[in-house]
């Protein structure tokens, strides 16, 4: 296999504390069966004492997986405060390969997953793959991350659905870089909600998406119950975090009211007359 047709994946990383729910999201990348992959760990604002404990940490995964590259680099500009965004597009930047995909430091993704979702863009010749993510419900113990239940629970079965309401997590899709515009691979740094949703519905408006792999699960997302992640329908969630979601999801709403569909795109969902003033909002109407 070339090296054109590698794997980039970025992993976004904020916490030190959070260090070992990372080693179990870098153990499920050094099991992959695709290569050649590399990791990219985007960590923000890391102090010099945090980035050698890490770099120790991922040091034994380079001898662990042969043909996979560990690479990480510090986000240290001091806004946005919150950089979660700003992470995933300092990864985009240093990515190189011809596929891209993103995984959150507390998710984890199954060993033939990547092979499977490449396989299919290159069966259906579309620029984004999707497949499944299961939910484990985990108890938050002091060393461990205790799984009580694991189902499906995102419900949707292709992009109309999509359109309409997000079922994707950040790790269900692999990106072809190759298909898709460099000008077009970033998120919004202003948001710190919905992110990975609003760039996700420019992606499959503009380009060709497979939807076929979204009943086989290819990984899974935790939901804690310290509501470290899911702070949406977390008990501890205030006013102001209220606020944000809120005024998150309006940006992605209305985002959806000026989003134009390509033709390409609506030529695959079978739209009978193609207009090119289509819009998501249009198309999830009518």
């Amino acid at each position: 296999m070339s090296k054109s047709d590698g794997l980039d994946v970025i992993v976004r990383f904020h916490d030190v504390l959070r260090i070992d729910e990372l080693r179990r999201c870098i153990f499920s990348l050094a099991m992959q069966d695709y290569g050649p992959l590399t990791v990219r760990v985007i960590t923000q604002r890391f102090k010099e004492s945090e980035l050698h404990e890490l770099k120790r940490m991922l040091s034994v995964y380079r001898e662990l997986a042969e043909g996979i590259s560990l690479e990480v680099e510090n986000f240290t500009a001091p806004e946005p405060a919150d950089a979660r965004s700003a992470l995933i597009n300092m990864g985009m930047s240093k990515a190189g390969e011809r596929y891209l995909a993103l995984l959150d430091y507390d998710d984890t993704i199954y060993p033939e997953s990547y092979k499977h979702l490449i396989s299919e863009l290159d069966r259906s010749n579309s620029a984004i793959a999707f497949g499944g993510i299961a939910v484990k419900h985990a108890m938050i113990c002091e060393d461990a991350a205790l799984v009580l239940s694991k189902r499906r629970e995102f419900a949707g079965e292709g992009l109309r659905d999509f359109f309409h309401m997000n079922f994707c997590p950040i790790h269900s899709f692999v990106l072809d870089r190759s298909k898709i515009d460099p000008i077009d691979l970033f998120f919004e740094n202003s948001l710190t909600k919905f992110e990975d949703y609003d760039f996700l519905l420019r992606i499959c408006a503009k380009y060709t998406s497979s939807f076929a792999g979204i009943n086989r699960i290819v990984g899974d997302y935790y939901f804690k119950d310290d509501g470290s992640n899911t702070v949406l329908t977390s008990a501890t969630l205030n006013a102001q975090s209220r606020m944000e979601w809120d005024v998150a999801g309006l940006f992605v709403e209305r985002r959806k009211d000026t989003l134009l569909v390509s033709s390409e795109v609506q030529e695959r969902l079978g739209v009978e007359r193609r207009n090119s003033k289509l819009t998501v909002r249009q198309l999830v109407s009518g």
